[in-house]
C-alpha cells in the first residue's frame, strides 16, 4: 500500500510541474507572437510600411507624369498646378490642404495615410498627424551677390494650429521661433522646428558655392522670397502611441 501511495504522490507531482512548464511556454510563446516585438506585431508593421512606401511611390509616379509633361511644353511643374490636378491624375488621391503663398507645400492622403509634396516634388509621408499643425519654416538671404566674406540666414516659422516653441540651429543652439545664422563655409545646414504640440519639421539648406573671397549666392533672393532646398517633414515619436 505504501508503494502504491508514494507512486500516486510523484505522479501529481510530476503533473503539476509539467502543466507550470507548459503554462510558461504558453506565456513565452504568446509573448513572442503577440507582444510589442511578437511575431505578428512585426508582421503587421511590416505590411504597413509596405503600403505606405507603395502609396508614396504612386503619388510620385504621379507627379513625376505631371513635371515631365509640362517640361516637354517647356513650362514649369508648380505646386499649385499639382494640387489642381493630382486628384484627377491618380485616381483615390485627395488633396486635404495646402501650406504657404503661394504654396509651398501640398498635403494629401492616400490609401488612409497621409503625404506632403513639397517645391522639389518630394514625396514625404506625415504619419497621422494634422497638416496645420505642421509648422512651416522660410529661409532668406540677406545677400544674392558673390565675393562676400559671410552670409546670414534669416529663419522665420509659421503654423496654423499651436506655436513655434524653438528652432533647433546646425550647431544646436536652441533659439526662438526666428532666428539669424551666419554662413561662412559650404555644407549643409539643417534648421528644425518643434511646436508646443511636440511636431517637429526641419529644412536642409546646401551651400557649395562659398569660395575664399566670399559667398556665392547667385539666384537666390532677399525679402519675401526663401531659399528653395530639401525639406523633411517628421513626427515626433511617442512611445503612448505605438
Amino acid at each position: 500500500m505504501k508503494k502504491i501511495r508514494n507512486r500516486q504522490g510523484i505522479t501529481l507531482i510530476a503533473l503539476v510541474v509539467t502543466l507550470i512548464i507548459l503554462l510558461i511556454l504558453v506565456a513565452v510563446s504568446m509573448t513572442m507572437l503577440l507582444g510589442e516585438n511578437g511575431l505578428i506585431t512585426k508582421a503587421q508593421q511590416s505590411s504597413e510600411t509596405f503600403q505606405i512606401e507603395q502609396g508614396r511611390e504612386q503619388i510620385n509616379l504621379a507627379v513625376l507624369g505631371m513635371q515631365t509633361e509640362k517640361l516637354s511644353k517647356g513650362e514649369s511643374c508648380t505646386l499649385e498646378y499639382i494640387a489642381e490636378n493630382i486628384e484627377d491624375r491618380l485616381e483615390g488621391c485627395q488633396v486635404v490642404g495646402t501650406q504657404g503663398a503661394p504654396i509651398k507645400k501640398v498635403f494629401t492622403k492616400y490609401t488612409g495615410y497621409q503625404y506632403t509634396i513639397d517645391e522639389l516634388g518630394e514625396v514625404i509621408y506625415i504619419g497621422e498627424v494634422d497638416f496645420n499643425e505642421i509648422p512651416l519654416i522660410s529661409i532668406v538671404s540677406d545677400k544674392i551677390v558673390s565675393g562676400v566674406e559671410s552670409v546670414t540666414l534669416d529663419i522665420t516659422t509659421e503654423v496654423e494650429i499651436g506655436q513655434v516653441e524653438k528652432i533647433i540651429t546646425p550647431t544646436g543652439e536652441v533659439q526662438g521661433n526666428s532666428t539669424t545664422y551666419a554662413v561662412t563655409e559650404n555644407g549643409d545646414y539643417t534648421f528644425k522646428a518643434i511646436t508646443d504640440k511636440g511636431v517637429e519639421t526641419q529644412k536642409t539648406v546646401n551651400i557649395s558655392n562659398i569660395q575664399e573671397e566670399g559667398v556665392d549666392l547667385t539666384g537666390l533672393v532677399t525679402g519675401s522670397e526663401s531659399i528653395e532646398h530639401n525639406c523633411i517633414w517628421e513626427r515626433k515619436y511617442d512611445e503612448n502611441n505605438h
